[in-house]
């Protein structure tokens, strides 16, 4: 990254596999954009099926460079097994905007009490506790 990110598909993304964060680079000015695994538009991301027995047919094809026929193969045993390929989208959580200053010490706002609560609040909302 040279410049901050100016829309999300340029930004860092960083996560655990539940919770997601989108980081655009800022300096002074910082926006974190966080999402869940639970939260999404439009649908759910359905279960892919177990496609392991099909793994020495795919890799024989790819060996003998019929990527085509693989992906054909591929996609009709997924098909057999009624997935749909038709998922939801992520939807965003919510933004954290930093303002980075100089003065950060343990007598700025963000390490009060009130504060430290909201975002302990925050978490427990996230994991659903």
């Amino acid at each position: 990254m040279i410049t901050p990110a100016e829309q999300w598909r340029e930004g860092l993304p960083s996560g655990n596999g539940t919770i997601g964060a989108l980081v655009y680079g800022g300096v002074s000015v910082e926006r974190v954009v966080f999402n869940h695994n639970e939260l999404w538009y439009r649908g759910r991301v359905a279960d892919i099926p177990d496609m392991s027995a099909e793994l020495l047919v795919v890799r024989k094809l790819f060996l003998e460079g019929e990527y085509w026929q693989a992906y054909d193969h591929y996609r009709t045993i997924m098909r057999e097994k009624k997935f749909s390929g038709s998922n939801g989208t992520y939807h965003p959580a919510f933004d954290l905007n930093l303002l980075l200053t100089a003065d950060v010490t343990d007598d700025h706002p963000i390490f009060n009490p009130k504060c430290m609560a909201v975002m302990e609040e925050v978490r427990k909302a996230i994991r659903g506790k």
